[in-house]
């Protein structure tokens, strides 16, 4: 990585002098600076995520007279400015006029990289930096929070362009800035967040749990040491649930952070006296995390579970499964009539074998492309019942067996179903499926909403579309956000996205995550800014991978494990990560008979050596705004 000193972080690029530094793209186009002084009220503007950086000037560049979708302006970055495999954001606001109606058009904007003065064309490289979808209407602005990384020095010429809406629509942005991320000092604050106390409660439901638990667990003396238990990750317990006992996904305290005050009470619960207490003190104590509340997972395949190497990695280090392709509908019905789950039932088997719960992906995909051909022949009345033959074959022959179901895949992005059956069909789907198998939480799933490049798939258009689905009745129980990430990784861009997620009140889950980067040790990098990003946001409940290993991947170079099963700088940031999340305590009982220390919400051993011996006691740490006290008998 470039050296810190090379590197001016939060300094912007973009000057803000009205037309200074900007010039127009295509040979009409004009340029004018104008104001808005009702944006200069936060109110005025969409909300970017828990706290407003930028407090908006509305001052902004107007470009007129846009003869191509490629015009628009551009702003020349200083000679020498942009550091290689360094990440920048771009973040501001841009907005449209002149369309008519109300109409919605997406501007995007891009670094255009140019090491031979526009001589040869062949020397031009363009990256994409962000888009969004911009209404042409009074206060339509939009937030752009993209980001980009050169891997090599820019020898001449680079320019910042804002451009795409269709020629005749006037584009224009306000407050655009370009800056260097610091991803240390990011890392200390998500960490600080992490380990915080938390605060308020979700969807307006006060959490009363009782604090105080007594576990009546036997003596483990004649165990082998607590040096002995296997603790890998994901070993221990076959339910990783991350949902507190007894309450519905809706109720579950999700804006809980990950830590929580434990004080274990030794000397015979409640009624022990003083004495026994005092028996206890000085007793030596070492408290080891088993499990983390918090589910990392992986894809898996028929191919790879043969692999043995995969097979070790995937049980050391994950929680949670789901299938490739092997439960997709074109999977296990790929012509009319012909249905086997003989690959999904080996898969199942192999979930249910070393106790990792799995998901359900999906029932239908949305996705034209991929909605196999026999389907798409079906009139709209034959359709309907291939429709309600797949919920029923499905959910009926895996009742209970899979936790969650993504219903109906990449919404955002196709319309197979709605189009030839009705809008009205999709949360149909949800409804039929909680009808077969009321245990699942049934998802919504999609693609790009992380990554503030599709105007198509915007955080606020999933939301929208959530509020239509529950509208028409369905019981949509969490939403799924994949992470294909192949633009370089800005917390900040995925902290905002979260952000406006979690405004639907659902847990989020990542649930198709894969970095694309051909540098190892950049991937490494960026795939720490997403699990950190996750795994610090209050309203993300797990994490899964679209597989790790080499061979075993849909994308190139985004794998943990190499093909011969080495780990990669990717695999060993993971594998870090993971330690670094999970807890461990050593000291002494005190006077009172008690051990005190904060970790990590799961399952945990505590070794206990007294003048009459050593045992093992088991207890769990689950989510709570207050300490919790956990009665040790003995």
């Amino acid at each position: 990585m470039a050296c810190a000193h090379d590197v001016a972080f939060d300094a912007n690029l973009v000057e803000d002098g009205g037309l200074a530094g900007w010039a127009p793209l295509g040979s009409r186009t004009a340029l004018s600076v104008h104001v808005e002084h009702e944006l200069q009220d936060p109110t005025r503007l969409p909300d970017v995520g828990r706290e407003r950086e930028h407090r908006p000037s509305g001052r902004y560049v107007l470009a007129t007279r846009r003869d191509e979708a490629e015009d628009g302006l551009q702003y020349a970055v200083p000679a020498g400015a942009l550091v290689p495999r360094v990440t920048y954001r771009v973040v501001g606001w841009v907005g449209v006029q002149g369309g008519g109606g109300g109409s919605h058009h997406a501007v995007r904007v891009g670094l255009r990289v140019d090491d031979d003065d526009g001589v040869d064309e062949r020397r031009i490289s363009w990256i994409d930096c962000g888009a969004a979808c911009c209404t042409d209407a009074a206060g339509g602005w939009a937030e752009i929070n993209g980001a980009f990384r050169l891997r090599a020095p820019c020898l001449r010429v680079a320019a910042v362009h804002v451009h795409g809406a269709p020629a005749g629509v006037d584009v224009k942005v306000m407050d655009l800035r370009v800056l260097a991320t610091d991803r240390t000092a990011r890392f200390r604050q998500l960490k600080e967040e992490t380990d915080k106390e938390s605060k308020g409660t979700w969807l307006g439901t006060q959490q009363n749990r009782d604090n105080k638990r007594s576990l009546n667990i036997t003596s483990a003396k004649g165990t082998k040491p607590i040096q002995g238990i296997k603790t890998c990750f994901g070993s221990q317990l076959s339910s990783c649930s991350n949902q507190a006992p007894g309450l519905s996904p809706a109720l579950a305290p999700s804006l809980q952070v990950r830590k929580r005050d434990v004080v274990l009470k030794f000397g015979g619960g409640a009624a022990a006296s003083a004495a026994s207490a005092a028996s206890m003190s000085d007793a030596s104590i070492r408290v080891v995390q088993l499990e983390n509340r918090f589910p990392f997972g992986s894809c898996i395949n028929k191919t790879a579970i043969q692999d043995p190497k995969f097979v070790d990695f995937f049980t050391d280090n994950f929680d949670w499964a789901v299938f490739e392709n092997e439960l997709k509908w074109y999977s296990t019905e790929p012509r009319r009539g012909q249905i086997n789950y003989r690959d999904a039932d080996e898969l199942l088997e192999f979930c249910d074998r070393h106790g990792k719960p799995a998901r359900g992906h999906c029932v239908f995909w949305a996705v034209d492309s991929n909605v196999q051909q026999w389907v798409k022949e079906l009139d709209r009345g034959d359709l309907m019942s291939a429709v309600q033959g797949r919920l029923h074959g499905l959910l009926s022959r895996y009742h209970g067996r899979f936790r969650h179901y993504d219903v109906n895949n990449e919404m955002l992005h196709g319309r197979f179903y709605r189009d030839r059956l009705g809008d009205g069909v999709a949360a149909l789907m949800f409804r039929e499926a909680a009808r077969l198998d009321p245990r699942a939480q049934l998802f919504v799933n999609d693609y790009n909403v992380l990554r503030a490049n599709d105007p198509s798939a915007t955080p606020e258009k999933y939301v929208e579309l959530v509020a239509a689905l529950r509208r028409g009745g369905a019981a949509v129980a969490g939403i799924g956000a994949q992470g294909h990430m192949d633009n370089p990784v800005v917390g900040q861009v995925i902290r905002a996205a979260l952000d406006k997620m979690a405004t639907a009140g659902l847990p989020i889950w990542i649930t198709e995550l894969d970095v694309s980067e051909p540098d190892v040790l950049l991937r490494a990098d960026d795939l720490e800014v997403v699990l950190r990003e996750a795994y610090a946001h209050p309203a993300v409940n797990g994490v899964m991978l679209w597989g790790f290993m080499q061979g075993h991947m849909w994308r190139q170079d985004a794998y943990l494990v190499d093909a011969d099963g080495t780990v990669n700088e990717a695999g060993r940031r993971f594998i870090d990560l993971r330690r670094e999340w999970r807890s461990e305590a050593r000291g002494t009982v005190d006077a009172d008979g008690h051990f005190r220390f904060r970790g990590f919400h799961g399952t945990y051993v505590a070794q206990v050596v007294t003048a009459a011996g050593e045992m093992l006691k088991k207890f769990t740490v689950e989510e709570g705004d207050t300490s919790l006290e956990v009665d040790m008998e003995i």
